[in-house]
């Protein structure tokens, strides 16, 4: 699909990261502020850990505690920004796709102990409720993923 000015509409997340960067956003930098994170939190619950085990006092514990919060806290705002930038490039738009399409296909209901397709058509799938869909879509993505 093309922009009205007859750009096409999706990027590779490649091409769109470089856009980004040309901004003044730098998404590799992003990964690198989320790894150095992590790493900091695994220090810290080593640490945590060895507090526990050597009965320290609950100060010094709690502190621990609310830094690791303060990191996943971190984490979780890093994720959610880069989840956003790059939502429009075309392998996250393959991924929606891919994960929508297998959610019709996999969806089943059993009618007078029978086993039938949940909707006639992806046209029906694709107007149907969301609650039902995104249930579906939740099984879906851990079926893949090998979380079942």
């Amino acid at each position: 699909a093309k922009d009205p000015d007859g750009n096409y509409k999706y990027q590779s997340k490649n091409d769109l990261i470089d856009v980004y960067k040309g901004r003044g956003v730098d998404i590799d930098e992003m990964d690198s502020k989320f790894v150095a994170l992590e790493k900091r939190e695994n220090d810290l619950q080593e640490k945590l850990g060895k507090a526990l085990k050597e009965k320290r006092s609950d100060k010094e514990i709690k502190i621990f505690e609310s830094e690791i919060e303060q990191i996943k806290s971190s984490q979780a705002g890093i994720s959610s920004q880069k989840a956003i930038l790059l939502e429009p490039c075309l392998e996250n738009q393959l991924d929606v796709f891919t994960y929508s399409y297998l959610t019709y296909l996999i969806a089943e209901k059993l009618v007078e102990e029978k086993w039938i397709k949940f909707w006639s058509s992806y046209r029906d799938f694709k107007n149907s409720p969301g609650a039902i869909v995104n249930v579906i879509s939740y099984y879906a993505v851990m079926i893949t993923q090998n979380e079942v």
